[in-house]
């Protein structure tokens, strides 16, 4: 009986590991996707700062960012076009994560 019980446990924690693979597999393929298929920036407007920017000071200032997906033919082509808009100035945290969040 007790070599039935190690089996089922085996068989049990074999089944968990699986299903657990199968998970990372799925988001790595899901990060490689983004990474490869994502559009880079393909243009920029550099106007000359008002004052000169300090060195250990990482931002922007009065910036606007967007992305749009204009290709027809894409699988997932989106309506909406994403904009984010920054009036003033934002400071970066040096050797810190630094997150911009807020409703899309």
């Amino acid at each position: 009986m007790a070599a039935f019980d190690i089996l089922r446990d085996l068989m049990h924690y074999l089944t968990w590991q699986i299903s657990s693979i199968i998970s990372g597999k799925v988001s790595l393929d899901r990060i490689d996707d983004f990474i490869k298929n994502t559009e880079l920036l393909d243009e920029f407007d550099k106007a000359s700062p008002a004052v000169a920017p300090e060195r250990d000071v990482i931002g922007f200032n009065d910036a606007v960012f967007s992305w749009a997906n204009e290709d027809e033919k894409a699988a997932r082509a989106s309506k909406r076009k994403f904009r984010l808009r920054v009036d003033g100035t934002v400071l970066l945290k040096r050797n810190a994560i630094n997150l911009v969040i807020g409703p899309t």
